[in-house]
Parts: C-alpha cells; structure tokens; sequence
C-alpha cells in the first residue's frame, strides 16, 4: 500500500496489451515489461 503512489505512475506512464496466448515470445515480452515497470516503481 505504500508504494500505491510511485506503482500508478510507473504503470501509468505504460502501454500495456495483452498478446494472444498462442505467441509466446510476445507473452513474455509482455512479462518482462510487468517486471521492469513494477521494480522501477518499487526501487
């Protein structure tokens, strides 16, 4: 709860969008950018 700040404008600064389930390169490009945008808030 107390990073609710800093995790709305990492992710609001993205453009997330779900990739079809059959390409998964592209699903875990998508994992990937979770990650980067959710540990930069968190850092």
């Amino acid at each position: 709860m107390e990073a609710e700040p800093e995790l709305c404008a990492a992710l609001g600064s993205q453009t997330f969008r779900l990739p079809s389930t059959h390409d998964r390169l592209a699903l875990g490009e998508f994992e990937e950018q979770w990650r980067k945008s959710i540990g930069a808030a968190l850092a």
